[in-house]
């Protein structure tokens, strides 16, 4: 197998471990969700530049993503970014050789994120903003989404009405 296809199998791999979607994963590193599908199934390739960006935003050593051997046990989650909206935050085994044994750290399944709890943040900042006749980029609102998502799914407070808008007024 060439190298590139090595590369392109490994990422596929992390993305699939990640639970992050295509969407983020494109904007992330400035590619159109397109682009990014079609270079993952392998209808284009991408240059070293591309590459480097693809993996430094997956937080994993570009080189090791060379490696036929390369697994990794990934724990995602998404927080919040200045250059991106959202980062990356997780642990990562990285590359091991294959022992034939498994370590307990290598089968840990990723962290998903709790879908009733991102649906009652985005339903709490989109009301804010209806009830305010506010309007945000998609870029900004993410972020919010993903900053607010993040602060409650840290601290376990109940997501209600009053407390999204006491913090929306903070970040204002």
């Amino acid at each position: 197998m060439e190298p590139v296809e090595i590369f392109r199998n490994n990422i596929r791999h992390l993305i699939e471990q990640s639970g992050l979607t295509q969407l983020h994963i494109a904007g992330g590193i400035g590619e159109s969700p397109q682009k990014l599908n079609d270079y993952l199934k392998g209808r284009i390739n991408w240059g070293e530049q591309k590459r480097l960006k693809l993996s430094n935003f997956l937080k994993v050593d570009y080189h090791s993503l060379y490696n036929e051997k390369f697994t990794a046990g990934v724990v995602a989650t998404i927080g919040i970014s200045s250059e991106t909206g959202y980062e990356i935050i997780r642990k990562q085994t990285g590359p091991k050789q294959d022992t034939g044994r498994e370590h307990p750290k290598d089968t840990e399944k990723p962290a998903q994120p709790d879908p009733d709890l991102l649906a009652q943040v985005i339903e709490g900042v989109e009301g804010y903003l209806h009830d305010h006749r506010r309007a945000l980029e998609p870029k900004l609102k993410a972020q919010l989404v993903s900053l607010l998502y993040d602060y409650f799914s840290k601290t376990g407070e109940k997501v209600d009405k009053r407390k999204v808008e006491s913090y929306l007024k903070l970040v204002a």
